[in-house]
């Protein structure tokens, strides 16, 4: 299941990187519209300076009209674009984690210096050991005298016993996921959002080819049947994000992100 994990990982940035390094005809702008957006627009312009001219509403809402439709075209032919070159799914590429950052695009969020165990620290470095370490300490156990250890000692045990079960007695079957629930899964979180340890993004997702599709789907149900997942599924990356009105110095007034 890991090889599979992982050849799944690479295919999928490997087309992401194919499907924005397109080599084009020196002699054509690799930008151009298709002519029929390139109407759309010029009649949308020519009737937004006639209702300038005459003030008039109608010209302008028929302007307005004609940008939706531009829009809606432009928006199809970029998926038009990315499902053609997802479909021809290449391999060896090694610039696709720089289309993926791309994709991320550039925002970064400051962060202020940040009390350490024993003073300020300004190094990303010493920034994130401080945060691990106030992370640490807000989801450790609270352990005092009061505690039932006779109790703890019982979930522990109960823990132990479960990690090394493969299959809890008299559990039902998990019944298969089928590709349509895998797409309506995908189709639903919202697409600029911020990618995980792979760094595939959600548009990349929403944007794959069947054959891929069928290839997550026997990951997910193998995990399912097995009752196990991939490692690399099980690896986030925790990103800070400020309470509102609290002192941004310290780490515990950070809540931290799932990615």
């Amino acid at each position: 299941m890991y090889i599979l994990t992982k050849t799944l990982t690479k295919t999928i940035t490997a087309a992401v990187s194919k499907a924005t390094t397109v080599k084009t005809n020196k002699n054509q702008n690799p930008f151009s519209l298709p002519p029929e957006i390139k109407t759309l627009i010029k009649s949308r312009n020519k009737l937004k300076r006639r209702a300038k001219q005459f003030a008039d509403s109608e010209l302008n809402k028929q302007a307005n009209k004609i940008s939706k439709q531009i829009k809606i075209q432009i928006n199809s032919l970029k998926h038009e674009k990315w499902s053609e070159f997802l479909e021809n799914i290449p391999t060896g590429l090694a610039d696709a984690w720089k289309v993926s950052k791309a994709l991320r695009g550039t925002t970064k969020t400051f962060f202020p210096p940040i009390h350490g165990e024993r003073a300020l620290v300004y190094t990303d470095e010493e920034k994130a050991e401080a945060f691990a370490d106030s992370l640490e300490r807000q989801f450790s156990p609270n352990m005092s005298q009061t505690d039932d250890l006779d109790f703890e000692e019982e979930v522990e045990n109960i823990l132990q016993e479960i990690r090394h079960r493969q299959t809890p007695p008299n559990s039902p079957a998990i019944p298969p996921v089928t590709l349509p629930e895998l797409k309506a899964q995908i189709t639903a979180p919202k697409t600029r959002k911020s990618p995980g340890p792979d760094q595939i993004s959600n548009k990349t997702f929403k944007l794959l080819p069947e054959n891929l599709l069928n290839q997550l789907l026997t990951l997910i149900n193998a995990s399912f049947t097995l009752r196990t997942f991939p490692t690399l599924w099980k690896t986030a990356s925790i990103i800070p994000i400020p309470k509102p009105s609290k002192n941004k110095t310290f780490p515990q007034n950070w809540r931290p992100i799932n990615l």
